[in-house]
């Protein structure tokens, strides 16, 4: 059994106040349909559009998305899979690129989004509909400023503070195309969208892109499924995996959403998958080629996500953004792990944590598929040193105790689910930090004896 946390009952019934208004929020944002299928949870009827308009558009998708309470929106196996298996095709041409003619950063291209995703005609917009709504994103872009003081970082909250105002300042550029179109240019909703693109983007190309399907995944540290650039072509690019042949190049203007018209499905294909498996049918997916005779794409060219291990049929699929502790997640995600990282040093308190303004959102140096996080060594003076650092940062943390107690659930926040989010988080932080004084004092008594031992 774990000690209970040294925190003020204030601060406490701060947490669980905030966390239970955050879950009544959660819930009433699901939209579901009970599953019939046997797989996890509920169908969401904009995911289910999303599969359909990828498989229309020459993509495979062999996987259930649904909504699982207390988990959220996820990707399950719709069938046993082994590794290799493909869990989806998706045609280059059907990926969003984040435009940057404002400017540079995520900031900039946001309000851009935003503008494309009110166009009712746009291509993109079954994968536009699927997005989470304002007020499901819970990063760094929408942390309302009076949160800050629960971060406790001078850098990092500065930087928040300036990433907030540039994406002010974009979304006021762009004013004129917001009137023309009837919409107010809300900040809310320009930040809403730079959220979209800094939790859900990945970089192919030297260009960062919105992947549909493969962005409902959900992260795990010791995830090891994998997305790559293949051909479309399933035999060839099983090929390129099985003998190593180099990735194919993608088209330049491969984000351009020119997609050739698919022709009508054959009928006697689509016969065959009306015979298998009713659960394969509602996962948006059939193991027969529902697309036979439908264009890949004018490039012919794919990123395809597979299954890296074995998953039983109903088994959730995740995605792997790298090694990530709790602040990476809470501050450029918006959530907060499960599991034993929860008790890790987040890297704002870890001694490798960058003081540079620039670098406040450092990863910690990993490898793939081992998600343990370092741990500190070296002499026993280095451990000492070491201990007296997190003694100081205990020490600061608690001195704030009564201040971040006192923050009240902001406008900007309906249900306070970011000031619970950071609110657990900041409990973690204190706990993890006590853990770490207890682990060094044991290896500071344990080299002791070893040099006694070796008089």
């Amino acid at each position: 059994m774990q000690a209970a946390l040294a925190w003020p009952l204030a601060v406490v019934a701060a947490a669980a106040a905030a966390a239970a208004a955050a879950a009544a929020a959660a819930a009433a944002a699901e939209v579901q349909q009970p599953s019939t299928d046997g797989l996890p949870g509920h169908h969401d009827m904009a995911s289910d559009a999303l599969l359909q308009w990828v498989r229309n558009n020459g993509g495979q998708v062999h996987v259930a998305v649904r909504h699982v309470p207390g988990r959220g929106r996820g990707t399950y196996a719709a069938w046993d899979l082994a590794p290799g298996d493909i869990l989806a095709s998706i045609p280059v041409e059907l990926v969003y690129a984040a435009n940057y003619s404002l400017g540079l950063g995520f900031e900039s291209a946001g309000p851009t989004l935003v503008l494309d995703m009110t166009e009712p005609t746009s291509f993109w917009q079954p994968y536009f509909s699927s997005l989470p709504k304002p007020g499901q994103v819970l990063s760094k872009e929408l942390i309302p400023q009076p949160y800050l003081p629960i971060i406790q970082d001078e850098n990092t909250e500065a930087a928040i503070r300036l990433l907030q105002d540039n994406i002010e300042h974009y979304c006021r550029l762009l004013q004129p195309a917001f009137v023309k179109l009837q919409l107010e240019a809300n900040v809310t909703h320009c930040a809403h969208g730079t959220a979209l693109l800094s939790t859900r983007t990945f970089s192919y190309n030297s260009q960062e892109v919105l992947l549909p399907i493969v962005d409902l995944a959900n992260h795990d540290n010791a995830c090891l499924h994998t997305h790559r650039v293949e051909p479309c072509d399933v035999a060839k690019g099983n090929k390129q995996r099985e003998e190593g042949l180099p990735a194919p190049e993608i088209p330049a203007s491969f984000a351009s959403g020119v997609v050739i018209p698919a022709e009508p499905q054959d009928k006697e294909v689509t016969a065959a998958c009306s015979n298998k498996e009713k659960s394969q049918q509602r996962a948006g997916s059939c193991r027969a080629n529902l697309n036979p005779k439908q264009s890949r794409g004018v490039s012919g060219i794919c990123i395809v996500w597979r299954a890296e291990t074995v998953v039983a049929k109903g088994g959730e699929l995740c995605n792997n953004y790298g090694l990530l502790l709790q602040d990476n997640t809470v501050l450029q995600y918006g959530f907060l792990q499960a599991g034993d990282i929860a008790l890790e040093l987040s890297m704002l308190d870890r001694p490798e944590h960058s003081q540079k303004f620039e670098e406040v959102w450092d990863k910690p140096k990993s490898t793939w598929g081992q998600p343990l996080p370092h741990k500190f060594t070296g002499t026993a003076q280095d451990v000492e040193t070491e201990v007296q650092r997190l003694s100081t940062r205990l020490a600061a943390l608690k001195a704030r105790d009564a201040a971040v107690a006192s923050i009240e659930t902001h406008s900007d926040d309906p249900g306070g689910r970011i000031l619970a989010m950071l609110l657990e988080w900041r409990q973690q932080r204190l706990r993890a930090i006590e853990l770490e004084m207890q682990r060094l004092a044991a290896l500071r008594e344990e080299m002791r004896l070893d040099a006694i031992d070796e008089l």
